[in-house]
């Protein structure tokens, strides 16, 4: 049997593989602005404006604000020439603390101890997988009495065949997966007369009770999904769900790619035993 440890570590190697692919891939699409500088000048009413440079160039070139998609694309270039190394070194020093690690299960530690010494009753694990078990079947059959928020919209399939609405809800279903979490996709959650659907609500593994909601906002250029989005985090609010404790927020990042830093975040501190 793989320790628990072993087992996280992996997770974690393969979502720092992952992140180091999909940011290589845009380090070479970004390529040609390796060995750009950025300069800026502030305009008196405090807005700020930038110029380009090229290594070993004496002229600037004008560029605008922040908003310049050239701008993005130099500040998002020099991100990733910092990035990349630190991940890579990450990724070694991950293989190495595998290639050492000592699994911890139930099945090891018993075939070291004396023959008398074995078999030991673990009380403090007890439940654990009927917790989880009876959980989710709660959760699906509340699902059930639903009907399915605009089903035509779920076209993305996840890793365990579940369709969902974007890349980016399949990217984090796929990571919650692979860390063998209990969890529900698009849950509904009654608030007055009004029902929402919780992207991913998670089964907390620090008690088993606690229930971690993940809401993904993908379109927050809208303006108008922006005020549905606050609105909803009002009505959330008012239902006893708080930012930060047992709700949280991702986002796209502006080219539509997504991070999943923010929601390893929240499995490590919320949902993971410490």
């Amino acid at each position: 049997m793989i320790s628990v440890e072993k087992k996280n570590l992996e997770r974690i190697l393969k979502a720092l593989k992952e992140t180091q692919r999909q940011q290589s891939i845009r380090a070479n699409e970004l390529a040609e602005f390796e060995g750009v500088f950025l300069k800026s000048r502030k305009h008196r009413n405090g807005s700020e404006y930038y110029y380009a440079r090229k290594n070993g160039s004496v002229e600037s070139t004008y560029l605008g604000n922040a908003s310049n998609i050239t701008v993005n694309n130099i500040k998002e270039a020099r991100y990733l020439r910092k990035s990349l190394p630190i991940i890579e070194g990450n990724i070694r020093c991950l293989e190495q603390m595998l290639g050492r690690l000592q699994p911890t299960d139930y099945e090891n530690i018993n075939e070291l101890l004396p023959k008398i010494y074995r078999g030991a009753k673990l009380t403090y694990a007890e439940g654990a997988d009927e917790k989880r078990r009876s959980w989710k079947e709660r959760a699906l059959a509340y699902k059930a009495r639903f009907n399915i928020y605009k089903p035509e919209e779920l076209k993305i399939e996840t890793k365990d065949g579940t369709y969902v609405r974007s890349k980016s809800e399949a990217l984090i279903y796929n990571a919650l997966f692979d860390m063998g979490l209990t969890f529900v996709y698009e849950m509904p959650i009654r608030i007055g007369s009004r029902t929402y659907w919780a992207d991913f609500v998670i089964l907390s593994e620090q008690d088993y009770e606690t229930e971690i909601i993940i809401e993904h906002q993908g379109l927050m250029k809208s303006e108008g999904y922006r005020m549905r989005f606050m609105e909803k985090l009002h009505e959330y609010w008012k239902a006893g769900y708080v930012l930060g404790v047992n709700i949280f927020f991702t986002f796209d990042n502006p080219d539509g790619g997504l991070d999943l830093t923010p929601v390893y975040d929240v499995v490590n501190n919320h949902v993971m035993r410490a």
